[in-house]
């Protein structure tokens, strides 16, 4: 098992060079992260962490890991998301 903060780039670079390490091929990617924070947050790399882990980090993962998935046989991806954005509001 592999585990990794979600909202540092540099902690899923490392994952994904684990992941690389250990696979040649990958025949799956299931991106299923997210966090709805209370209040805003940063990460360590400047960015808000809602958007930072449920949008940007997975893609980081996806694109770093794209040569072991696409020489798998056929490989898939699959992304997951919520549906906490229907409970939000925005205040003008």
């Amino acid at each position: 098992m592999l585990a990794a903060d979600l909202s540092s780039q540099v902690a899923v670079r490392r994952l994904a060079a684990d992941l690389r390490a250990r696979n040649s091929q990958l025949h799956v990617l299931i991106n299923n992260a997210g966090i709805a924070p209370v209040r805003r947050s940063v990460t360590a790399d400047g960015i808000e962490s809602a958007f930072a882990v449920n949008y940007l980090v997975l893609f980081l993962l996806t694109i770093l890991l794209l040569d072991e998935i696409t020489t798998g046989a056929a490989a898939r991806m699959v992304n997951v998301a919520g549906n906490l954005h229907r409970k939000a509001t925005i205040t003008i």
